[in-house]
């Protein structure tokens, strides 16, 4: 279910539940994406049609994996996230074209992507900065071991040794 028929939703709303895994897993296969679907996700959205566009509130809920920003082992990520939007039907740049990214004239009839509002708000509930734990070490910058497992053997860089004088340097309060 991408695309759904405005005509289908009565004029005090009418609620659907996206359960279909391919709204998600067919962008995660065709963009690469490192993440994998560990609980089924869910959307639970109600639609709204208005003169103007419409109103699109819901909840998506799921679990993922997703490679830790750190230390890239795989990281367990809960998505629970509750949203409410309007999307008006015309371009507010040119009122008289249609705005495409969520709806198109099909046969007569205006449809909406309800796919492409599934999948909007799957990265909109990503997390910015993923993490395995909240103390994760990362990895080495010189040899690449990940020290969650414990520390590496590479020498510590004493950094540049023309800014020593800034090391030895200490501030005082006057007195």
């Amino acid at each position: 279910m991408q695309w759904l028929p405005l005509q289908d939703i009565p004029a005090e709303g009418r609620d659907f539940l996206i359960e279909e895994q391919s709204v998600w897993t067919a962008p995660i296969e065709e963009f690469g994406l490192p993440y994998a679907i560990l609980s089924p996700l869910f959307l639970d959205l109600f639609i709204l049609k208005r003169q103007e566009g419409c109103l699109l509130r819901g909840r998506l809920q799921g679990r993922i994996s997703m490679p830790c920003a750190r230390c890239s082992e795989e990281a367990e990520v809960a998505i629970d996230g509750r949203f409410e939007l309007f999307e008006p039907f015309r371009s507010e740049d040119d009122p008289s074209r249609l705005q495409e990214r969520y709806y198109r004239q099909a046969d007569e009839q205006l449809e909406i992507n309800v796919g492409a509002i599934a999948w909007e708000q799957f990265l909109l509930e990503l997390p910015v900065k993923c993490l395995c734990a909240d103390g994760c070490a990362g990895i080495c910058p010189h040899c690449g071991k990940n020290l969650n497992a414990g520390s590496c053997d590479c020498l510590e860089d004493a950094g540049d040794p023309r800014l020593e004088v800034f090391r030895r340097l200490t501030i005082g309060s006057k007195q």
